[in-house]
């Protein structure tokens, strides 16, 4: 059985569609399935709305007092029954034929992770204007086995995005493997950034994992995203548009989640990767000392800050001068403008559409044009009598990043 699991926080305006997205599954195959929806403490009508479905796949637990979101996705992974946990954001969706997809994978792979690159869609509501009702749809039509140490070294290099790890928003996660990361160190996530730590913890915990370059979910960004509230603050600092970012941060402080005592304390996505890694290797018992590239990882520190804005820039680069030991100031480049192009990318095989020609308005809607569009069981459908994926030997970044479809870092 599958447990699609629901971690929620007063998201009570895009909930009902992640729902019915989860329940809209296609019944071609065998599997049953579960939708527990784990309530942190919502101080909007959510009950409320969930209570409107009446549906017996349906579960639905709250509590009173809210957690870190790192806390919030343990408790609710704890509560699943399913045999495999696919977790699904508040205002995100998946596409008709995900479980039905995963079926005919773990038929002939039992007991393995399957991760996924996500179909991408801001809603109406998103902060970036220039994005709003936009789908970014990967096309690829590809599944392989990837060597999860060759991934992981890729990433701590800052080669390729944590996207690729093994992550709970990306992948559909065996019981049993979550239950070794808690027999061995007490939890599954041990990072504020909850679904970069449980791809730093899977990569690491495992030898290797099929990957599929075409979309099961639709990872979605609304007005209230935690990750797009972040980015904002990184603009902008704190203001009301930053509410969520603040909470995260504070409530994440509060569960002694704050980022490592040996990194830079400001909230940037490298210093989460690295976070998530020092945090996910120190619990098993490992040195992480000397993985992470840390070239690569001041580059992208300062290369993140040519998106800030004063004083937010001359505060945080202040962090990082004293973190970094810099004697002489470092230029930090404005970022370049980011110019969004509809249509398809032939080099990293996406297409960008905008979902206002076809009446689409919300991730449920988007999940269902993608699955449409990709018809991922459609792909899978011969797999029974396909090889099996075979597992990539590859030493070199070079070959790790042909393996990854992506052309960055090749030469």
């Amino acid at each position: 059985m599958f447990s699609v699991v629901i971690p929620s926080r007063t998201r009570g305006d895009t909930l009902p569609f992640t729902i019915e997205s989860c329940l809209n599954q296609s019944q071609s195959g065998t599997f049953e399935w579960e939708v527990l929806v784990f309530d942190n403490a919502s101080e909007d009508d959510t009950a409320t709305k969930i209570a409107l479905f009446n549906h017996p796949r349906i579960r639905y637990e709250k509590i009173g007092t809210p957690l870190c979101m790192a806390d919030s996705w343990e408790t609710a992974i704890g509560l699943a029954r399913g045999e495999y946990i696919v977790l699904v954001g508040a205002d995100d969706a998946l596409l008709p034929g995900c479980l039905a997809t995963l079926e005919v994978i773990l038929r002939q792979h039992p007991g393995q992770v399957v991760s996924w690159a996500t179909a991408g869609y801001h809603w109406p509501s998103s902060g970036e204007v220039q994005k709003r009702n936009i789908l970014q749809i990967p096309l690829g039509q590809t599944l392989r086995r990837l060597n999860s140490a060759s991934v992981l070294k890729a990433v701590l290099q800052f080669r390729i995005g944590y996207e690729m790890l093994p992550t709970f928003y990306n992948s559909c996660i065996p019981r049993t493997l979550i239950e070794e990361a808690r027999r061995a160190t007490g939890r599954a996530i041990h990072a504020s950034a909850p679904d970069i730590s449980s791809g730093m913890m899977f990569a690491s915990l495992t030898k290797s994992y099929l990957y599929l370059n075409f979309p099961l979910s639709v990872a979605a960004t609304s007005g209230a995203s935690n990750g797009a509230s972040i980015l904002k603050m990184r603009d902008v600092g704190i203001t009301a548009e930053t509410k969520a970012a603040r909470e995260f941060l504070e409530l994440s402080a509060k569960a002694q989640m704050s980022f490592h005592e040996s990194l830079p304390q400001v909230p940037l996505l490298a210093v989460q990767i690295a976070d998530a890694f020092i945090r996910a290797w120190s619990s098993l018992g490992r040195d992480p000392v000397g993985k992470v590239n840390m070239k690569a990882f001041k580059q992208n520190c300062y290369a993140e800050l040519g998106y800030s804005s004063e004083p937010v820039k001359s505060e945080w680069a202040g962090i990082l001068a004293s973190y970094f030991k810099q004697t002489t100031p470092v230029e930090i480049a404005p970022a370049g403008k980011q110019h969004l192009r509809l249509g398809y990318n032939i080099k990293r095989q996406v297409m960008h559409l905008d979902m206002s020609n076809w009446g689409i308005k919300d991730a449920c809607q988007a999940a269902a044009f993608s699955d449409k569009l990709v018809n991922p069981l459609a792909i899978v459908g011969d797999l029974e009598a396909m090889p099996p994926a075979r597992l990539s030997l590859g030493r070199k970044i070079k070959r790790v990043t042909r393996l990854l479809w992506d052309g960055e870092g090749e030469s």
